[in-house]
């Protein structure tokens, strides 16, 4: 079947470790682009964090934000889609956090927010290339309206810790997952990347077979899962890996270019009409 999408994640797949992107992947998905094929940007980032690569690599279709949570247009960040976390529920998740002594960041409007800048925070930053907004207050006392993403960031053994304290409480209410072992994520229950890209490809009359996906995470799952051919990355943890259709070489070896460009020397890259 003819391959007309190309989505994959960006932190620990396309992008290398030190979160740039090499020459050998933007001039392939460059190629893949040049024959018709739309590539979709798929992140737990917010959009913000995700428009220089976007811009790097000249793609033109919305953008999968906030695990799923928006779809984003790459040119003015805005959303054309949205399923975030109500009030109420991100509410209960800074008490939680609070009582449990962890930071918390809050995403809304495409800004993130917390208590006081810390070691965590400022590492978030450094690594997205975003600053978020200290609020000079508990989050409890600031949350007034829905969120596109909650994330918490400690330790990876702290984070293991806390995760079933969360999912007994709103495990049936929330999506909660470890984008990366120090992280933890929460969203709207049906915000999942790959209800973001069946949004996005089913109004261009995209279906499943003729998607590849590329991932690493645990909030890649559902993606890989919906795309009937999908890859992870070397450097992906073993269940991850199970959830693919296959493994690729790792995100410093660029895998994604690797077997973008093998689809286009087999001649299974091919036109959708927009982006």
């Amino acid at each position: 079947m003819t391959i007309r999408m190309i989505v994959t994640d960006l932190d620990d797949t396309l992008l290398r470790t030190d979160a740039t992107l090499s020459a050998r992947t933007v001039e392939v998905l460059s190629r893949a682009r040049a024959k018709g094929a739309v590539v979709v940007l798929a992140s737990g980032r917010m959009t913000r964090a995700m428009l220089p690569y976007a811009v790097q690599l000249g793609v033109t279709a919305p953008m999968i934000a906030y695990n799923g949570a928006v779809l984003a247009h790459p040119e003015s960040g805005r959303p054309t889609w949205s399923m975030p976390v109500p009030a109420a529920d991100a509410r209960r998740i800074a008490e939680l956090a609070e009582g449990l002594g962890l930071h918390l960041q809050a995403y809304c409007d495409d800004e993130y927010y917390f208590p006081a800048d810390n070691e965590f925070s400022d590492r978030y930053a450094a690594a997205i290339g975003v600053r978020g907004r200290a609020c000079g207050r508990p989050l409890t006392g600031w949350i007034d309206r829905s969120c596109d993403k909650l994330l918490a960031i400690d330790t990876p053994a702290r984070i293991q810790e806390v995760l079933p304290i969360f999912r007994a409480e709103l495990g049936g209410r929330l999506n909660m997952m470890t984008s990366r072992p120090h992280y933890l994520e929460f969203t709207h229950p049906k915000a999942t990347k790959a209800a973001a890209l069946d949004s996005l490809a089913s109004g261009l009359g995209v279906t499943p077979d003729q998607i590849v996906a590329f991932g690493d995470g645990q909030n890649d799952v559902p993606m890989l899962q919906y795309a009937a051919l999908s890859y992870a990355p070397k450097n992906a943890k073993p269940d991850v890996r199970a959830m693919a259709s296959a493994e690729m070489p790792s995100n410093d070896d660029d895998g994604v270019a690797r077997i973008v460009q093998a689809l286009i020397e087999q001649g299974r890259i091919g036109k959708v009409g927009a982006w």
